[in-house]
């Protein structure tokens, strides 16, 4: 199945180094900000859910777009040595996030096999001199 990656590099955005465990938690609102314009914005989708928490885990984003619901995962990087921000979406995070859409899907009253849905995932790169660059994948699992 080919994938396909939406990018868009954003203006700088003139952003101080973050650093630390707090720092982390504000890297990772700011990237959430900026995945929400792009929700918002660039794709039309309505915000249904942010931040949504299951037993299971927490799920970033929950959006609408036409019929379809956007399970959407954000990762933020401000340096590449652990590698790209997708690149941290792994199997078992894969695993987690199925199983807590299918809560958010029970808890909301869907049922799962006659509910469009999709998991989608954002990728955000904050460079040192504050550039922002989002890459999205629709559809990323």
């Amino acid at each position: 199945m080919e994938r396909r990656c939406i990018l868009r590099v954003l203006k700088p955005l003139g952003l101080p180094p973050v650093t630390g465990r707090a720092s982390a938690r504000s890297k990772g609102a700011q990237g959430e900000r900026l995945a929400e314009q792009w929700l918002r914005r660039r794709l039309k989708a309505e915000i249904l859910e942010r931040n949504f928490r299951s037993p299971f885990g927490e799920i970033d984003f929950v959006a609408r777009k036409g019929e379809i619901l956007l399970f959407v995962e954000v990762k933020t990087r401000r340096s590449l040595e652990t590698g790209l921000p997708e690149e941290a979406v792994t199997e078992e995070k894969k695993e987690r996030l199925r199983k807590c859409a299918l809560s958010y899907l029970a808890q909301r009253g869907y049922h799962p096999e006659m509910t469009l849905f999709r998991f989608d995932v954002i990728a955000v790169y904050v460079s040192p001199s504050g550039k922002a660059s989002i890459r999205h994948y629709p559809s990323a699992f």
